[in-house]
């Protein structure tokens, strides 16, 4: 079926007919196109009751990205520390920096479907990534004597809260 026989199939379905289709058993591609970004967007629909819509989908990438960028860190951090002699503090903001310059692309193009171009944007990206760190910072000195936790258990607490306020600062204010 192409994705005009699913437009038809979804007119079909909005107008209360009952359409005779291969596919209904299956799922239900929904396209549209986002007028500011040009983007075509695909929303699969389940038959099945389960509907995954635009701002579910976003959230799947963001955690995608979310999840390459901290690969992308530590990959090259190890590199960096298997391969130069250079002090650890070094190596990590190297690594640092590429991690983030793979996130602030990918969640531009690919989560949130945003142009390159916007100097804003990437002064907010740049912005939120540093109050992120602080964050981070704080969390990581304040939380282990406060709670009586130790640093493991801190360390988790910035790697739950953190993917929260990102999500959440660059939803609404980053890439708005």
């Amino acid at each position: 079926m192409t994705i005009l026989d699913r437009l038809r199939f979804e007119r079909t379905i909005a107008s209360g007919d009952n359409p005779k289709s291969p596919d209904t058993t299956k799922s239900l591609a929904v396209a549209s196109v986002d007028r500011k970004t040009g983007f075509h967007i695909f929303d699969r629909r389940p038959l099945s009751g389960i509907v995954i819509n635009d701002e579910m989908s976003a959230l799947i990438r963001f955690a995608v990205i979310g999840a390459l960028t901290a690969l992308i860190y530590l990959g090259t951090y190890l590199i960096l520390r298997a391969g130069t002699d250079l002090h650890a503090a070094i190596d990590s903001i190297i690594a640092y920096a590429a991690a983030i310059a793979f996130q602030y692309v990918g969640h531009a193009r690919y989560t949130f479907r945003k142009q390159l171009a916007s100097r804003t944007q990437l002064f907010r990206f740049l912005i939120n990534n540093a109050i992120g760190c602080a964050v981070a910072a704080i969390i990581m000195s304040v939380a282990p004597a406060l709670l009586v936790i130790s640093e493991f258990q801190t360390g988790l607490i910035v790697i739950a809260t953190l993917p929260l306020y990102n999500w959440i600062m660059m939803r609404f204010w980053v890439y708005r």
